[in-house]
This record gives structure tokens, C-alpha cells and sequence, in this order.
């Protein structure tokens, strides 16, 4: 619902309108139908960014670790999982909206007043469009070439970047607290 909802020249009003939509148009499992995507691109998200923020305070801190270390490895290291998930993240959101690729009914003049506006559309009883992620890859790969797989890497890295500065500092300065240490 949030792609679609995000997409340029969204049809839809709000969040719930959208999902009332996809659910009568191509059934509840279009709510997951990038699930298992998600969860796996979780898993070398995870990797870089636990490795990348202990390698990164290191590195800054060298032992000492205070705010400022924690707050520039967060934000290093969520920069650095975004970038290296944007493939499969590009992938998933392509599985996620290709039904709002597929054109829509078209909109006929009625012949009998010109005010009068009706959707042709096919069969009620098709099944909606959708894309498995080997399909989708291969769909971005030959519309955009490899180049299309980096699409919107820095609005997903500058989102990261300080969502994870701010998470770790306020973790780290969260466990500091509760450990009693300075």
C-alpha cells in the first residue's frame, strides 16, 4: 500500500482507499506477494549493518565510544545496508506495484451524451497481474539495464543515514544508562 500510495499520479486518496482497492481487485495475497523478498533482504541488511556500525565505532573511537562515534558509525553503517540492499529493495518494490504498471480499464465517451463517461474493462474473473522476483529482475534488467537496480539509491541511503544514527545513539546512550556507566 505505501509504493502504490507513493507512486507519481497515484490514483488513490488515502491509505485505506488503497488498500480496499487491491484487495477487491486482486485479492488479499497481494498484501504479501513480496513478503519472502522482504525477509531475505533483511538478512544481508542486518550482516553490513551490524558489521558496518562495530567496524565504523572502532575505527572512530578507538575504545572510546561517546555519542558522537555513536552517532556517525549509525549512521555509517545504515547508509552502507541501504546501498548494498537497493538491488533487491528495487526488485521487491517492482513486485509490489506491477499491477499499477498494467494499463488500466480505459475511459470511452458513451454514445449516447457526451457527458456520460464509462470504463471498458476485461473479465471480472481474470486474475491480476503479478511478478515473481526472478521476473521482475529480469524485467528491470531489460527496461533499465543493471543501472535500473540502483534506482533511488540516495533517497534510501539519505533515509537510513540518520534514522540510524539517531537509533543507535539513543540505544547506546539507553543501555550506558541502564548499566549505570557514564
Amino acid at each position: 500500500v505505501k509504493q502504490r500510495m507513493q507512486l507519481c499520479d497515484s490514483p488513490y486518496k488515502s491509505a485505506f482507499e488503497c488498500l480496499r482497492c487491491v484487495v477487491r481487485t486482486e485479492g488479499i495475497g497481494a498484501l504479501w506477494r513480496s513478503y519472502p523478498l522482504t525477509a531475505a533482504t533483511n538478512v544481508p541488511f542486518t550482516c553490513v549493518y551490524f558489521t558496518a556500525y562495530e567496524t565504523a565505532k572502532a575505527f572512530l573511537g578507538g575504545g572510546d565510544d561517546g555519542p558522537v562515534e555513536q552517532c556517525v558509525a549509525g549512521g555509517v553503517a545504515g547508509g552502507l545496508a541501504a546501498a548494498a540492499t537497493t538491488p533487491l529493495d528495487v526488485v521487491k518494490t517492482r513486485m509490489q506495484t506491477f499491477a499499477e504498471e498494467v494499463p488500466k480499464p480505459s475511459l470511452a465517451i458513451s454514445a449516447t451524451t457526451s457527458s456520460s463517461i464509462s470504463t471498458t474493462s476485461t473479465s471480472a474473473s481474470a486474475s491480476p497481474p503479478s511478478l515473481s522476483s526472478s521476473a521482475a529482475l529480469r524485467l528491470i534488467l531489460r527496461e533499465d539495464g543493471a543501472r535500473g537496480l540502483l534506482r533511488g539509491l540516495m533517497p534510501r541511503v539519505l533515509f537510513h543515514v540518520p534514522a540510524a544514527a539517531i537509533s543507535w545513539t539513543t540505544y547506546e546512550t539507553c543501555k550506558s544508562a541502564m548499566e549505570g556507566s557514564p
